[in-house]
């Protein structure tokens, strides 16, 4: 309601100190309209208006005022096409970019709302303006996550107020830390932190600090700046720093045979937390995993063509493809998989296991197409169905399929996925914002 409020006195405002038209007939029209408008009767000073725009589609101010009129009416998507026939009639119109941005805004639409910002920003000549245009652009583009975006802006809101303004090399820093430039971000944050007191709602520069610290791997240091962002909406984004999450990762990635990302993050785990029962357990299997099996692979090779009775055969098969794997004998496993799937074509275990294989040849084969049909299966376990969600979107990711890793991703956000699916998919959104920055 305080946005919508603003938006009309902006219109209100603005319309009011618009010049007088030259021709008379539409200077009578005009009259009217303010009048009208001053009375709240926007409906009808909007009839006047379209007699004005029949009269000349050029007027520019007219538009205006009737995007205003729509803003008063409460017809927002209206009003934006007004303001677009306003500024297509006078591309230097800032007034109308301005009242653009704000109205993409509210229809969270981060894109325009910011092209329509530098377009005010780049016609204005008022310094407050075009510093407050900046500061708009910023904050928008880190609520909508497009953080690598605003260093430009950044920057251009500098060369107005100075270099030393606080609230600037603290967006500078927020910026950095989610480009993965931590060191950068300790050497703004170490000196503003200073200035900050330990008290309720100053949560998001401790909070920052200690992001830095942790993915530096200075874990106690981060522990102890994170204690000062214990509240309002930082209070759960501080599990991302517990040694619970990273186990979770850990287990999300063994589950789906991604061994190497799993040891990486129970590492984190152990370094957070040395006394963390779980996460030895868990090391215990990925050290036997990790042993060298090519001896072992051919001995089991050898029980396979030896062995006569089908349903022992089965599960000599399994045990192979299986060692082979965790060989990094991919290929090797994927024919040992199709020997075994020609007998037992609907083990969905078996299919996710030549999948992972596929996943780690980068490749999007006929295992990946078959659990990618399975989880549409209503009869599929609910743990499995997530679990194969996941794998499928880390195999459309190094397939650089974004849209549908994160699609797959999203369907993840469950159990003990919960985590690793959101952490996957903020991986692949940052490669698609790192892609689009190349671009431009």
């Amino acid at each position: 309601m305080r946005r919508y409020q603003y938006l009309l006195c902006l219109a209100i405002c603005l319309t009011f100190t618009l010049p007088v038209f030259a021709q008379q007939g539409e200077a009578e029209l005009m009259n009217s309209v303010e009048f009208l408008m001053q009375n709240n009767r926007y409906e009808e000073a909007s009839d006047n208006l379209d007699k004005v725009i029949a009269k000349n589609p050029k007027n520019f101010k007219a538009h205006f005022k009737k995007a205003s009129c729509m803003i008063g009416l409460g017809k927002f998507k209206s009003a934006i096409k007004a303001l677009e026939k306003s500024v297509e009639a006078k591309p230097d119109f800032y007034q109308a970019y301005e009242m653009l941005g704000n109205l993409y805004s509210q229809f969270r639409n981060a894109e325009r709302s910011v092209v329509n910002f530098e377009k005010a920003y780049e016609f204005d000549e008022n310094i407050e303006n075009r510093l407050l245009y900046k500061l708009e652009i910023i904050n928008i583009l880190y609520l909508v996550n497009r953080h690598r975006f605003a260093f430009k802006h950044i920057q251009d809101a500098k060369s107005i107020i100075g270099e030393d303004n606080f609230d600037l090399n603290f967006l500078e820093a927020v910026y950095y830390n989610q480009v993965d430039q931590y060191e950068k971000t300790l050497e703004i944050m170490e000196k503003l932190i200073k200035e900050v007191p330990t008290t309720r709602g100053n949560e998001k520069y401790f909070f920052e600090l200690g992001y830095a610290y942790h993915n530096l791997g200075k874990y106690d240091k981060a522990k102890e700046v994170l204690k000062n962002a214990d509240g309002g909406e930082y209070k759960t984004k501080l599990f991302q720093f517990t040694p619970e999450y990273y186990y979770s990762l850990a287990n999300a990635y063994f589950r789906v045979y991604e061994f190497g990302e799993s040891e990486k993050n129970l590492l984190v785990t152990l370094k957070l937390d040395p006394s963390f029962s779980k996460a030895y357990d868990l090391q215990k299997k990925l050290a036997a995993i990790k042993v060298k099996k090519s001896s072992v692979i051919e001995t089991q090779k050898k029980a396979v063509e030896s062995e006569k009775n089908e349903e022992a055969l089965y599960g000599k098969l399994i045990e192979l493809a299986n060692l082979q794997y965790q060989n990094g004998d991919y290929e090797e496993g994927i024919a040992t998989l199709d020997r075994y799937l020609e007998l037992v074509p609907k083990d969905v275990s078996m299919i996710f296991l030549k999948a992972a294989c596929e996943y780690k040849l980068q490749q999007l084969g006929e295992a990946t197409e078959d659990i990618s049909k399975l989880v549409h299966n209503p009869k599929l376990a609910a743990d499995l169905k997530v679990q194969c969600f996941f794998l499928l979107g880390l195999s459309y990711k190094n397939a650089d399929q974004l849209d549908k890793a994160q699609e797959m991703l999203k369907n993840a956000y469950k159990g003990q996925f919960k985590f690793a699916s959101v952490y996957e998919y903020n991986l692949v959104e940052k490669i698609r914002n790192a892609r689009e920055e190349l671009e431009k």
